[in-house]
């Protein structure tokens, strides 16, 4: 994402925030909001457009165990949060999550050359995936390839159990930690 200069739905949570802290007064308020808005919900469909097709096409080569059953427990993990009734991890976890994503971004923006973009990315995110965090666009690839293995996950538990607290997470995470 970085080194090809596309737009990833967690980082824009902590770019499109600028403009407010910026006080730029050439844009209006809701203007600013409306931008903001526009910007997030374009990326989030983008984002989980491709990541539930690249899902369904990886679906095909985890038909086996034990790839099938791995790839089936950790959808059920990440969509157990509001069958035990802790969403609040959920959301606590996501800010962790795009914090060091969004600094790892930040950083990388820093480098003159590919390299130095790849060192600079490695440690935030390595952390975040060692701690276990929340990541809202890597959840839309893991869920729905959880769910054409043959996970037993409702929309309700991706959506509301998961998605939902975790984008949250997410935008507190980038827009205002960073």
């Amino acid at each position: 994402i970085v080194l090809t200069q596309t737009d990833l739905l967690t980082s824009s949570m902590m770019y499109a925030t600028l403009p407010f802290v910026s006080k730029d007064p050439r844009k209006s308020l809701e203007e600013k909001r409306a931008n903001l808005m526009k910007l997030w919900g374009t990326n989030f469909v983008g984002n989980f457009v491709g990541c539930a097709g690249v899902a369904f096409l990886a679906s095909s080569m985890f038909i086996h165990d034990p790839f099938n059953s791995f790839v089936q427990a950790v959808a059920l993990k990440k969509t157990s949060y509001l069958a035990t009734g802790s969403t609040l991890t959920a959301f606590t976890k996501a800010i962790g999550a795009n914090w060091l994503v969004c600094l790892a971004v930040f950083q990388a923006a820093t480098a003159n050359t590919s390299p130095g973009k790849m060192a600079a990315l490695w440690l935030p995110v390595t952390t975040f995936v060692a701690l276990g965090l929340e990541h809202s666009v890597a959840n839309m690839y893991f869920v729905p390839l959880g769910i054409w293995c043959g996970a037993d996950i409702s929309m309700n538990d991706f959506v509301v159990g998961n998605l939902l607290p975790v984008c949250l997470g997410n935008a507190v995470g980038g827009g205002v930690f960073v």
